[in-house]
C-alpha cells in the first residue's frame, strides 16, 4: 500500500536551488498550460500584494515540463524557482538510471506544495477497460516525452508491473482525439 503513497498525492510543487537575487527566475510548463498561469499569478502577487523592504520580482518562463524544470532549477542561470509534480522526483529516484540526474533531485528544495491532482485514464465507454492493470497489452496515450504525465504514467506502469502494449507520446487533446476516432484504447492524464 504504500508503494501508492507519492501518486495519490500527485502535487505540484514549487521547487528551488539557491536564490541569490531579488529576481527570481520561475520554469512552469507549456504557456498555454495551467502551470504557466500559475506562475503568472504568483508574478501579479508578489507584485500587487506583497510588500517587502526589498523590491522583489519574479520572471516566469515557459518550459517542456517537470523533468526540464528539474533540470534548468539546478544547471540554468537565472532559474531559481519551478514548478515540478511531486511524483517526478520519487520517479528520479527509483527509475532513472541517470546518476546526474538523481544527484540534482537530491540536491532541490522545497519550497510549498501548491495544489494536489489526480490521475485520470480515460477509455471509451464501451471498452472492457475497467481498472488501471486493464491497460496491459492496449495502446495508450502516455503524454509527451518527459512531461509530468509521462512520468506518472511511466512509474504507475512500473508499480503495477504491467506494461501497454504501445505507450504513444501523445499531447492530451491529441490523445483525446485519437480516442474519439478509436485508434488508441486509453489515455492517461494528470490534471
Amino acid at each position: 500500500m504504500s508503494k501508492w503513497l507519492p501518486i495519490a498525492l500527485c502535487s505540484f510543487c514549487l521547487f528551488v536551488s539557491s536564490v541569490s537575487a531579488l529576481e527570481l527566475g520561475l520554469v512552469t510548463g507549456s504557456a498555454t498550460g495551467t502551470y504557466y498561469k500559475i506562475g503568472e499569478d504568483l508574478q501579479k502577487l508578489l507584485s500587487e500584494k506583497l510588500t517587502l523592504k526589498a523590491e522583489l520580482t519574479l520572471k516566469v518562463s515557459p518550459s517542456a515540463g517537470s523533468l526540464a524544470n528539474v533540470l534548468q532549477v539546478y544547471q540554468t542561470r537565472g532559474v531559481d524557482l519551478g514548478i515540478v509534480q511531486s511524483d517526478v522526483l520519487a520517479y528520479i529516484q527509483q527509475l532513472s538510471e541517470n546518476q546526474d540526474l538523481q544527484r540534482i533531485a537530491r540536491k532541490l528544495k522545497l519550497v510549498f506544495p501548491l495544489f494536489n491532482e489526480e490521475v485520470q485514464v480515460l477509455a471509451a465507454r464501451d471498452s472492457n477497460i475497467k481498472s488501471f492493470t486493464d491497460l496491459a497489452g492496449k495502446t495508450v496515450a502516455v503524454g509527451p516525452k518527459d512531461s509530468g504525465t509521462y512520468l506518472t504514467a511511466s512509474f504507475l506502469f512500473e508499480l503495477m508491473q504491467e506494461k501497454p502494449a504501445r505507450a504513444l507520446e501523445l499531447p492530451y487533446q491529441d490523445a483525446l482525439e485519437e480516442l474519439k476516432k478509436g485508434t488508441i484504447d486509453a489515455l492517461i492524464w494528470v490534471g
